[in-house]
């Protein structure tokens, strides 16, 4: 019986793999803007599940993924604060603060990295649906999609200003 309880073992242990699976970190790229906006500081908001470490990819109208080997190098919300700092004029003190409510923020069964969501600077606001290609396979692409996303908000915010 004790022979018998040691295979057994053996083969339990020999069929189960011991192959690790590599996590990758991922930092959203500094930009070089080609518009400054006057503001002094910087709030972004977000829902739970883009809080987490995970990279969020959207499966279908309803479903999501939070990936569990592709993660964000640290906390996306200070990456993002520290991205749209990169638009900020140098020794603004207008007393205006940028606010940025994403509700996306994810890759897409699309294709597409999608930001979703509200933005405000000062008295004026907007609602923002972008969805940027990607340019390759992949969470290297997708994280360089979702900056560009990024940009894409700010001409965007940029191009309101003064318009109201």
């Amino acid at each position: 019986m004790k022979k018998w309880m040691i295979l057994i073992v053996a083969l339990f242990v020999g069929c189960t793999s011991s192959e690790s699976i590599e996590t990758k970190t991922y930092l959203l790229p500094n930009i070089k803007p080609e518009h400054k906006l006057g503001f002094d500081e910087v709030s972004v908001q977000m829902p739970s599940y883009l809080e987490g470490p995970g990279i969020v990819y959207r499966l279908s109208e309803t479903e999501i993924e939070v990936a569990s080997h592709h993660v964000w190098a640290g906390n996306l919300r200070n990456m993002l604060v520290d991205q749209l700092q990169q638009y900020q004029m140098p020794e603004a003190s207008s007393g205006t603060k940028l606010s940025v409510r994403f509700e996306r923020f994810n890759g897409s069964y699309t294709g597409n990295a999608e930001l979703k969501g509200h933005w405000q600077l000062g008295s004026q606001n907007g609602d923002f649906d972008i969805k940027q290609p990607l340019d390759d396979e992949g969470y290297d692409a997708l994280v360089l999609a979702l900056s560009q996303g990024v940009s894409s908000l700010m001409i965007e915010v940029h191009s309101k200003q003064g318009k109201e």
